[in-house]
């Protein structure tokens, strides 16, 4: 029997410029090289294997444990607060990103389809008639009217 593969997902594709993830990404290598990281450091600080870090940083693949990573790189820079690298990436996805969108594009068939079962479960729930309207709902407010 052949041996399949799984179809790649976004979260394993390389990140695209209009994605939070580039900018993360930018951020934490412009930190990397600045004060001359060494990633098996960063894996050790961060308490992950290192092959996370170059999977994380050479391709893209998002990690399990990001917030860990973005602390060690933090420690390492000598950055007080891990939240600025995050602010700093969103600030620039924010500034040069695209706006992103929930649509159709790039969802797997799979996706797409539960996608479409939900909205469609949405649009068919019955909207509130407010049948409770005016009557006690609660013990207390029953025993108060009473």
């Amino acid at each position: 029997m052949a041996r399949t593969t799984s179809p790649t997902t976004d979260r394993d594709s390389p990140p695209q410029r209009d994605t939070m993830r580039y900018w993360l990404l930018r951020k934490l290598r412009e930190l990397q090289d600045a004060n001359d990281l060494n990633q098996k450091d960063v894996a050790f600080y961060a308490g992950v294997d290192a092959g996370q870090i170059s999977r994380f940083i050479n391709q893209g693949t998002w990690p399990r444990a990001l917030d860990q990573i973005v602390a060690a790189y933090a420690l390492l820079s000598g950055i007080e607060d891990p939240r600025d690298i995050w602010i700093e990436a969103a600030e620039n996805f924010r500034r040069h990103g695209t706006i992103p969108s929930a649509d159709d594009a790039g969802l797997t068939p799979p996706a797409l389809a539960a996608r479409r079962a939900l909205e469609a479960a949405q649009r068919h729930r019955r909207p509130y008639t407010g049948e409770s309207r005016g009557k006690p709902t609660s013990s207390r407010r029953k025993r108060a009217a009473g």
